[in-house]
């Protein structure tokens, strides 16, 4: 698989119009143009990695991309200052955030929403209102994404689950949940406004489930988003509130896949475990907190600010970032509570200051984005992000390094230090793929780029390719500048 020369068609100019673009699926080869007869990749499910983008002065875009050829599949106009986004259940329909226009303070709010599919979408983009009661949207000046720097907060997150969402916004303690298509014309609309004890940082939970949890910083809790039982018209409840007594600085949360327990990352070093249930009464208790141990070469554990979950053999895998400059490390966790060593942890020292990670749902590897990356990789300078790849099975103290660079044709690109923030897989177990979002212009063209990492050995690459895994075998060209990126079908 390679670079395709769709980068010519969208470095240069902004993208409007989803019409113009070839429609396909994620299962259908698309020859690479530029090459003869390459050979077709082998065949996958069709996962469809979603970003979206901002363009100054217009509204933002969502670009889906295809997984089996590397490519742009479809782009579809959103609002405008698009900022975050979350799929639904199975990864059917997107949400994403638009700030729009600011007035004072605040902010003319929207919520997008659109299918997530990979046939042209003219006129298929519902938009619903983010100003409701008696307050408009606020959003923070100046959003970072590393949380655990003193006074920083995120952008507004975004979560779907069985029949809400839900908007927090990080301005100010509320949270804003809207109906699912509660409007004969299928827009969503916004139910309520619920005050909440401290700034959301995201959100924890099932996209199936009934039950949602606000992880929220400042004040250390969680709080129990309840839409149980939910009327068609009526409003979810904060049902109950989490001291985390044991944690501080709560920065990011997930739910296990058997809805039974969530991991609450904390910025003092600790992972708090609350055992609950998706869906039913309250139940929810916190259980003493993992304390993440240091790597085996004497780097501290430092603070987790991203995670993902093996679902196969319930492992957590966390990012922890020791500051811009230091090097960071990854802890591997047991997550099964059926094992006499739950929560047992080991710690690997990586690239310098993590930002995030994606595991293997084969168990055999998970990949650290290092944004701020390494001087020099193999001896070489590189001058660019990296990834760290870490053997799940040996827990490796010395993982492989990918420096996010690519070359074709004679042209170089490179992801600069700090440019890369984020990073996903696709979900199956076979022929699977990492993704790492550039929110940098590559240094020769200026333009965006998601970059492609193939994680198995492909002896059908064309002539000069390098066949191995855990290379940069693509770069996928991104319309606008790029602010997040998720995964379909949401696991």
């Amino acid at each position: 698989m390679s670079f395709l020369s769709t980068r010519r068609f969208v470095a240069g100019a902004v993208l409007i119009s989803a019409a113009v673009l070839l429609s396909s699926c994620g299962n259908t080869y698309r020859a690479t143009v530029g090459i003869t007869n390459p050979p077709p990749p082998p065949t996958q499910n069709e996962y469809l990695p979603v970003v979206i983008s901002q363009v100054p002065s217009q509204n933002g875009l969502a670009s889906i991309l295809d997984v089996a050829g590397d490519s742009l599949l479809v782009q579809v106009p959103v609002g405008q200052t698009p900022v975050n986004v979350a799929l639904g259940a199975g990864g059917g329909t997107a949400y994403v955030v638009n700030l729009a226009a600011q007035v004072g303070n605040y902010y003319q709010g929207s919520l997008s929403s659109f299918s997530v599919i990979t046939t042209l979408q003219p006129g298929n983009v519902n938009t619903s209102s983010l100003n409701s009661q008696t307050n408009v949207f606020v959003q923070p000046a100046s959003p970072q994404p590393n949380l655990c720097v003193a006074g920083t907060v995120p952008n507004p997150p975004v979560f779907v689950n069985g029949n809400v969402i839900y908007v927090g916004q990080t301005g100010s303690n509320y949270v804003l949940p809207l109906a699912s298509n509660a409007t004969s014309t299928g827009v969503p609309g916004v139910l309520s406004q619920l005050q909440t004890a401290g700034i959301i940082t995201n959100f924890a939970g099932l996209t199936t489930g009934e039950r949602t949890y606000a992880i929220e910083t400042g004040v250390d809790t969680v709080q129990v988003l309840d839409s149980y039982n939910l009327g068609s018209n009526s409003s979810p409840a904060i049902s109950a509130t989490i001291p985390l007594t044991a944690g501080t600085g709560p920065n990011y949360g997930l739910m296990s896949p058997d809805g039974n327990y969530v991991y609450v990352m904390d910025c003092d070093g600790t992972v708090t475990v609350l055992s609950s249930q998706a869906n039913g009464p309250v139940t929810l208790n916190a259980i003493s907190p993992i304390t993440l141990p240091a790597s085996s070469d004497g780097t501290p554990a430092g603070s987790p600010i991203g995670a993902d979950y093996v679902n196969v053999n319930n492992v957590l895998v966390t990012a922890n970032t020791n500051g811009t400059g230091a090097p960071g490390t990854a802890s591997i966790i047991n997550a099964s509570a059926i094992s006499a060593s739950f929560g047992h942890a080991v710690t690997v020292t990586v690239g310098k200051n993590p930002s995030g990670v994606a595991v293997l749902q084969s168990n055999d590897y998970a990949y650290v984005l290092n944004s701020s990356g390494d001087s020099s990789v193999a001896g070489q300078s590189c001058g660019c992000s990296t990834v760290s790849v870490i053997n799940l099975t040996s827990k490796t103290t010395n993982p492989t390094t990918i420096p996010l660079t690519y070359s074709y044709a004679g042209s170089t690109y490179a992801c600069p230090v700090n440019g890369a923030t984020q990073i996903v897989s696709s979900p199956g177990t076979s022929y699977q793929q990492v993704f790492v979002l550039c929110t940098a212009q590559n240094p020769t063209d200026g333009a965006y780029y998601v970059y492609s990492i193939r994680t198995y050995q492909d002896a059908a690459v064309p002539s000069g390719q390098s066949s191995a895994a855990n290379v940069v075998n693509s770069v996928i060209p991104i319309a606008g500048i790029p602010q997040a990126m998720r995964m379909t079908p949401t696991r």
